[in-house]
């Protein structure tokens, strides 16, 4: 016959060899080489879900495949990514983007486009700085004072107050 249909089930490099045997001659088998792969599979992503929007977080692809060969992420609300698009790893700028936002990515190779993952990111204000200004007839609270009041998301507020004499 001078055609073949070859399935296989899963991921491989092999070879394809064929041989031609007739009445006439045995020819010299040839083999060619062969990759056989598919579209990746949905990426697996970490990083910080909690965020301050002045930090540049990190997020990375954590079941890389190296037949992999782009990464296309996304982020919603204006976030953008700074460094490192199209590769495993990237750095993001949400842009001023508060609340709940989303972070997309998407891998391709040469079979395709895989699935895509997408992680839910709270993006909250960054540190507040508040003054407030006070007078007193008490020589002894004059002055300024820092209060600093932590927040889970790292977002602190500062309160400072300055006390001045009347």
């Amino acid at each position: 016959t001078n055609a073949v249909d070859v399935v296989f089930v899963s991921n491989t490099i092999a070879d394809i060899c064929v041989q031609v045997e007739n009445n006439c001659a045995n020819l010299e088998q040839n083999c060619f080489p062969i990759n056989v792969s598919q579209s990746p599979v949905a990426p697996v992503m970490s990083g910080p879900l909690n965020v301050c929007d002045q930090i540049n977080p990190v997020y990375n692809i954590d079941n890389f495949d190296p037949a992999v060969l782009n990464y296309t992420w996304t982020a919603t609300g204006g976030g953008q990514v700074i460094d490192g698009q199209g590769t495993s790893t990237v750095v993001l700028d949400w842009n001023g983007a508060l609340g709940n936002q989303q972070l997309c990515a998407t891998p391709d190779n040469l079979c395709g486009v895989g699935g895509t993952t997408c992680i839910d990111i709270e993006v909250s204000p960054q540190t507040i700085v508040t003054n407030i200004n006070l007078t007193t007839l008490d020589p002894s609270e004059v002055g300024v004072v820092q209060i600093l009041y932590p927040s889970s998301t790292g977002c602190d507020s500062l309160v400072i107050t300055t006390t001045t004499l009347i």
